[in-house]
């Protein structure tokens, strides 16, 4: 029910926007694509199977480099329930 990068920020992670990281921003824009779905209080594996899609865009166009999209991924994405 987030309606938005910011409502989104504070829904899933308890912070401003400005203060999201790589992977919790990569998270989030990977929700635009289909909110209730990638859901990742509902749907944590496709979450991060979209999350993975995102990360390696933004590799491939030069916004971040490999090793960046891998810490990504890997980090604990402190999800708030």
């Amino acid at each position: 029910n987030a309606t938005g990068i910011d409502d989104a920020a504070r829904t899933y992670f308890t912070t401003s926007p400005e203060k999201l990281d790589l992977a919790q921003a990569s998270m989030l824009a990977g929700l635009v694509q289909a909110p209730t779905y990638y859901n990742p209080l509902q749907n944590y594996q496709a979450a991060k199977a979209r999350q993975k899609i995102v990360l390696t865009l933004m590799t491939e166009q030069g916004y971040i480099s490999p090793e960046q999209s891998n810490d990504a991924y890997k980090k604990d994405l402190g999800l708030q329930r």
